[in-house]
This record gives C-alpha cells, structure tokens and sequence, in this order.
C-alpha cells in the first residue's frame, strides 16, 4: 500500500492533487490512500485513492497517530507500505522559507516534489504540469451548468467569505459583498459561505447543489469574472489551470505573503491586497466595474 498524508487543512490537500494523481500513474498497479483530516470529497475526482480522514492529530506539534509516520518526514518505508508527506511545511519549513520566502506556492510544492520523486526513483515533469486540475466529470454539476446557461447578470464576483483558521482575519468580506450589491444591482455576487444577506443578486452557491464541496465551488469559479478571498479552502480552490490561463478573469487574494497572489504563473490578473484595507478592497473592485 502506498499512503500519501497531510494534517493540514483543505487548500494544503488540493495543492497536493496533481502530484499525487501523477505518483499514482507513475508508480502503476498498487493500492493507494491518502491518509488527512479533511471530507473525502475534496479528492473524489481521483478513482482508485482511498481516503482514511479520521486517523491523525496534533497535540503540541506531535504527530499522533496508528501509522508509523511523522509530521516532518518526507517519505517512511515499511516492509509492506510506503508513506509520503505531501505537505510543503515539512523538513521544519525548508521548503516555504527559501531565499525568496515563496510561502505555499506552486514554487514550493515543486521543490517539494522533486526530492519526492527522486527518492521513488520517477521523472518529475516541468512545473507547469502540476497547476492543480479537477475531473469536472466526477462531481455535481448540472445544477450550476443550468443556473450559468439562464444567468442575467453582466459579470459575477466570487467572494471566498469563509473565516480561515489560519489566516489573519481582520477585514469583513460579509460587509464588502452588503456594499456590493447594493452598488452594482447588475452584477452578482456569489459567495462560498451561508450568510444572513438576502438581496436579488446575491447567491450562495451552495443553494446550487444538495451538497456544497469545494469542488463544486471550483467548478463555479471557472464563470466568474473576479475572484476575491483569503489564501484558504474555498479561494485555494479556485486555483485551477482553467482558471489561471483565463486571460478575462481577476484574483484579488487578501494576504501579507506575495506569493498568496502569485501562485504560479498566470493569464489571469492577479492582484494583491497586502493592508487588509476594506475602501482599498472596494476601490480595487469598483475600478474593474
């Protein structure tokens, strides 16, 4: 058995998904699991990886768990299984904290990789190779392709309006979608989160399907115009190749990191919001009106 793991959290397992789907080609005919916190459906889209999300925990930054693996290992050879970290914190930030500082970007996923894959002894490919992607023919989509094919409005703004656990969250995204749609009634605004606002034009995406995940968000995020959010869950998974080589779309990532705004590479307009400044936010947007 092959195990992939990661305690972190949804953005940090999405990251991961190219290269995991690419390990799993490239070392063929075995069982493979992915071993983290997280809902299973984050990675339904990859057949044949099973999923144990229940297994693992934190106490005081020791790994605690039935699998003989640790938080800071790359990869952990038993007599019968192979166990792969994937997440790009290990070997005590090694991978984040370069010269450069390139945080948790593609950049640094790659570095990560390239170790990985020498100790399994398979070629890496170029880095573009691993932008992440999602099988849209595995999810729930019909819902969304509907409410697009019948949409009125002249652009949509997604607003990733969750409250990260690992970001700092000082500036209210609640109150920028309020402004919003009071300013702009022919544009909509859709957002990742249930909240308490009820105005005609704007939507919760997860009153679109039965059963809201990030990849259906994704999936939606390829139809909007700009795209707004912390460097967490639902933003992180907007982070597509469909969307990157958008040339019309916007990212405005809210972060103290460049490399949030930068991820790799892209067509699309990336835009950095440093201050955490909400008429700063609001101008940035009013100008793309």
């Amino acid at each position: 058995m092959i195990y992939f793991y990661n305690n972190f959290h949804n953005g940090d397992i999405h990251y991961s998904r190219t290269f995991v789907k690419d390990i799993m080609n490239k070392l063929g005919d075995n069982d493979y699991c992915y071993l983290h916190n997280c809902d299973p459906s984050i990675l339904k889209d990859i057949k044949k990886l099973k999923h144990n999300n229940s297994f693992i925990s934190f106490d005081n930054w020791n790994l605690i768990s039935d699998y003989p693996i640790k938080h800071n290992s790359q990869i952990i050879r038993t007599d019968d299984n192979f166990f792969i970290n994937t997440w790009v914190g290990q070997k005590d930030m090694s991978y984040i904290h370069t010269d450069k500082d390139i945080s948790c970007s593609l950049y640094a996923h790659y570095n990560l990789y390239k170790d990985i894959y020498n100790e399994l002894s398979i070629p890496i490919e170029d880095i573009e190779y691993y932008i992440p992607e999602i099988d849209f023919n595995n999810i729930n989509k019909s819902s969304i392709d509907k409410f697009i094919s019948n949409n009125k409005y002249e652009k949509i703004i997604l607003i990733a309006n969750n409250i990260p656990r690992t970001v700092r969250m000082d500036l209210d995204l609640n109150l920028l979608a309020d402004k919003l749609s009071i300013d702009y009634p022919n544009v909509l605004i859709a957002l990742t989160n249930k909240t308490e606002l009820k105005r005609s034009n704007v939507l919760f995406i997860g009153d679109l399907i039965s059963e809201p995940n990030l990849n259906e968000i994704s999936y939606f995020s390829k139809f909007c115009n700009i795209i707004v959010g912390f460097p967490s869950g639902p933003y992180v998974f907007t982070m597509i190749k469909d969307n990157l080589f958008e040339i019309n779309k916007t990212f405005i990532t809210i972060s103290d990191n460049i490399y949030d705004s930068y991820y790799f590479e892209s067509k699309s307009e990336m835009l950095h919001l440093i201050d955490h400044n909400m008429d700063n936010l609001y101008e940035i947007l009013k100008n793309k009106q």
